[in-house]
């Protein structure tokens, strides 16, 4: 039985996306780190693990398209988010496309072994890692440093809420005291 193209393409490309996706993931994660660039070397194994167990849980094979919808509202994210998925589309897609071609007319018909066999041929790869450059950290810093100034901001517009409540309520309290006060003082005099 012969494999369906778009089938295998779409497998391929979910895979290859994955691949590049945990690629940039792990690469502005070790960059991030507080650390010299020869202490992240020695422990890049482990950083690279993590990433990929992140990944996994995340499903990142969905992960950028869920990224984009739902950041749509934010220009700096989807600036970032844009940019990953052009470089990521502009070397995945043209790799799917191959491997599937080269499947087909070799006449493989087992659908997990040619996706378990794909990858970037040496130039892909070359190709991948130059658009890759492109993507820096300082990128990520800057919707990293919005996103945590809105949640400051909202935070303290909450808390100054939530103080003018308190204030209001002590107030309420305070006047209530007061002519609860005034009220027995008046009972006082009514009865001497």
């Amino acid at each position: 039985m012969e494999l369906n193209r778009n089938i295998v393409q779409a497998r391929v490309e979910e895979k290859l996306t994955k691949a590049c996706l945990s690629a940039i993931v792990t690469e502005t994660f070790m960059k991030a780190l507080p650390l010299t660039q020869s202490e992240v070397a020695q422990e890049s194994a482990k950083y690279g693990a993590f990433v990929t167990q992140v990944m996994n849980a995340l499903h990142s094979e969905t992960m950028l398209k869920n990224a984009l919808e739902s950041n749509a509202g934010d220009p700096m994210a989807m600036k970032w988010l844009n940019r990953i998925n052009d470089v990521v589309k502009s070397v995945v897609q043209p790799a799917a496309t191959r491997i599937a071609n080269e499947a087909i007319s070799s006449g493989n018909d087992n659908l997990k072994d040619v996706v378990d066999n794909a990858a970037f041929t040496e130039e892909e790869m070359k190709k991948f890692i130059e658009k890759g450059k492109d993507l820096t950290t300082a990128d990520v810093a800057e919707v990293i440093k919005d996103k945590v100034v809105d949640t400051i901001k909202s935070e303290k517009q909450a808390f100054d809420e939530a103080d003018a409540l308190q204030k209001d309520i002590v107030q309420t309290l305070a006047e209530t005291v007061e002519k609860s006060d005034i009220e027995k003082k008046m009972d006082n005099v009514d009865n001497q």
